[in-house]
């Protein structure tokens, strides 16, 4: 079981050993903002993502309603919604890509 964190677990090919690609390394490596700019991220879920793992790192110093109050700040969010982005169970949503007109 890997510990969760501020990092993407990836499988690399044929060898079987993950390693690790921080949160911000991603978002700066020039492919993924290539990525980006054809509007295959899905901005909102990248926006949870970003905001589980700044939760993860503010509960090691704070209690669940505070880290839930800084993160709502932050982000222009309730704590409501905070904690739906946090505690909900989500079905995964299949992979849609735009329409590319010809």
């Amino acid at each position: 079981m890997t510990k969760r964190n501020s990092n993407i677990v990836c499988h690399s090919r044929g060898s079987g050993n993950p390693f690790l690609i921080s949160i911000e390394d991603l978002l700066t490596n020039p492919l993924f903002i290539q990525i980006q700019s054809y509007g295959l991220i899905d901005e909102i879920a990248l926006r949870n993502l970003i905001i589980k793992n700044e939760y993860r790192t503010l509960r090691s110093k704070l209690h669940l309603g505070n880290a839930v109050y800084e993160l709502s700040q932050k982000y222009f969010l309730s704590e409501y919604a905070i904690n739906n982005i946090l505690f909900r169970k989500r079905n995964k949503k299949p992979i849609s890509f735009p329409a590319i007109k010809f």
